[in-house]
């Protein structure tokens, strides 16, 4: 009699831990699922560059070997999102090397995107352009 209360005990135990483990896993479920409706996103960022040379001759900056004083270094960021969900504030960022000048006005964005600058390493931004 008593291994049988025992036995039934733990049958009970153990259909308790399943209920729990069971409703835990669709709680889970159910956040993986509404996480995948929503999409994620996939955002690629590329960063090219060319050399203005006498004559307006462009060279890719991965073939020159050297920047000359006077020189007109063309940079391009280009951010494209291949996910499928939207990139919420999101931002590219180009820090303006050591050594160089940016030309003010020359920076431009396309489609509903917008260019401001930072004198302070990013700590505040404006839409005028810093000389």
């Amino acid at each position: 009699m008593m291994k049988l209360k025992n036995r039934t005990r733990t049958l009970v135990a153990a259909a308790l831990g399943l209920l729990v483990l069971s409703g835990a896993a669709v709680v889970f479920a159910q956040r993986q699922l509404a996480h995948a409706e929503r999409g994620r996103p996939d955002v690629k960022v590329l960063l090219s560059g060319a050399i203005e040379r006498a004559g307006g001759e462009l060279i890719p900056v991965e073939k020159a070997s050297t920047v000359n004083p006077g020189e007109i270094l063309h940079w391009t960021i280009t951010s494209e999102n291949d996910g499928d969900g939207p990139a919420r504030e999101y931002r590219a960022l180009g820090q303006i090397p050591q050594g160089t000048m940016l030309i003010a006005g020359s920076a431009t964005a396309d489609g509903s995107a917008t260019v401001v600058y930072s004198v302070d390493n990013g700590k505040t931004f404006s839409a005028a352009a810093c000389h």
